[in-house]
Parts: structure tokens; C-alpha cells; sequence
């Protein structure tokens, strides 16, 4: 019996995750950053830029944390990262308060607010 051909087809991109949940204390934001950037770093392609790259997460990261302690009130926050062969996503949900903008272009004597 013959072996048969590889495939031709590409094997699906592989998707890394990370889940973090940070307790909003300026406490725990440095060890919260250094364990997000730790993983980011493990993720980046050899071929990239990765001192770029950390530090533009590094920035990211510190405003999202800084953002969670000022804004989200009590409880956590919880922190996702996602990377594939073509992006990272960082993602935040926090129990905050939603942040309204006046949406000026139906204004009707009545401000309307646009969650974003």
C-alpha cells in the first residue's frame, strides 16, 4: 500500500489565547503587565520586529490596565489575547460605565447619546 501525497491544502492558522483577569489595584498592574507582555512576546513571529512590537503593547497594555484602575469601578477586569498568524487582538471587559458621545448628526432638539 502506497503512502498517500501531503496535502496540498494549507493547514488551518493556528490561534494562540490568553485570558487574564486583573483585579483593577495599582498592585497588581505591574505583574499583570509583565504576564501580558511576557505572552505577547513568546507569540511574535521570528521574521518580525519584536522590540516594535513590545513596545507598542507595552503601551497599549499600560493604557487599557491604567484606564481599568480610573474607570471600572470595583470587581476585575478581564483581559484577552488573541494571536494567529496575522494579528494580535487585545481585548478589555471591564463593569465601567459605558462611555456616550452626543451623535451630532440627528440631533432633534433632544440630545441622542451613541454608546461606543
Amino acid at each position: 500500500m502506497r503512502p498517500s501525497p501531503p496535502s496540498t491544502r494549507p493547514e488551518p492558522d493556528l490561534v494562540r489565547t490568553m485570558k487574564l483577569e486583573f483585579d483593577n489595584s495599582t498592585g497588581a498592574m505591574i505583574t499583570s503587565l509583565d504576564r501580558m507582555l511576557e505572552y505577547i512576546s513568546g507569540t511574535i513571529p521570528p521574521h518580525a520586529d519584536a522590540d516594535d512590537i513590545l513596545f507598542r503593547c507595552k503601551v497599549i497594555v499600560t493604557e487599557l490596565l491604567t484606564n481599568a484602575i480610573k474607570h471600572a469601578g470595583d470587581g476585575s477586569t478581564l483581559f484577552g489575547i488573541e494571536r494567529d498568524s496575522e494579528q494580535l487582538v487585545i481585548q478589555k471587559s471591564d463593569k465601567g460605565a459605558p462611555l456616550y458621545l452626543i451623535n451630532n448628526r440627528h440631533l432633534h432638539g433632544d440630545d441622542e447619546k451613541k454608546l461606543i
